[in-house]
């Protein structure tokens, strides 16, 4: 089967996400003109962030169960990390300490945040291990279109942080907005990296030394 063009290709992957993000972006904005409040914490943008996070997590979860018996393949490897970012923005965007009344909510986000730093850190000793296979495809997996839609993710992200800090001088509720709305195309954009798999020659494990045969 011929591949498709490469424009043909950026717009399969970038166009629907770029495209939502634009419809979420105007929607909440419409949604805020009515009730400032909707960009305050466990409300509907925030919640729809957690959402697109949650979504792209769970792709991208399936994709390293599907490779999970090569563990420290490249492909593993990629899609376990990226499970694990968009885990630790979830619990970013969620706030569990503000969910309920302390002392039970405040010592769970601190039980669930020592939990992320552990799977992190089993997650650099995996990488570690497997950190000769993965610069082998450094440049596939740079490439790959997942990757792309997790930077631009992240790129939204670094954007929203002024208006978070308050260094831009406008109205704060106008700031929330533009800090919420950025954060939301974030997510979405982390969602849509979810449904693009690093191809299967990525997939495949580690070439092992045969032993000689004994004489």
């Amino acid at each position: 089967m011929p591949s498709l063009p490469h424009h043909a290709v950026a717009a399969r992957c970038f166009l629907p996400p770029v495209i939502l993000s634009i419809a979420a972006t105007v929607i909440a904005w419409a949604l805020w003109r009515g009730d400032p409040g909707v960009t305050d914490e466990h409300r509907l943008i925030e919640n729809s962030q957690v959402f697109f996070a949650a979504v792209g997590m769970a792709l991208h979860a399936r994709h390293w169960r599907q490779t999970a018996s090569r563990r420290e393949s490249p492909a593993a490897l990629y899609h376990a990390i990226l499970a694990l970012l968009l885990l630790s923005v979830i619990v970013r965007e969620t706030d569990i300490d503000t969910i309920g009344d302390p002392p039970f909510w405040p010592i769970g986000e601190q039980v669930v945040r020592i939990t992320i730093v552990g799977l992190w850190l089993g997650a650099a000793a995996f990488v570690l291990k497997g950190s000769q296979a993965l610069l082998r495809h450094s440049k596939a997996i740079l490439a790959a279109p997942a990757s792309r839609l997790v930077v631009i993710g992240i790129f939204l992200y670094i954007l929203s942080r002024p208006f978070d800090k308050g260094l831009i001088p406008i109205d704060p509720s106008t700031s929330q907005l533009a800090e919420e709305s950025l954060q939301l195309a974030a997510c979405i954009f982390f969602a849509a990296s979810g449904f693009h798999r690093l191809p299967a020659r990525q997939a495949a494990p580690h070439p092992h030394p045969q032993n000689p045969t004994p004489t």
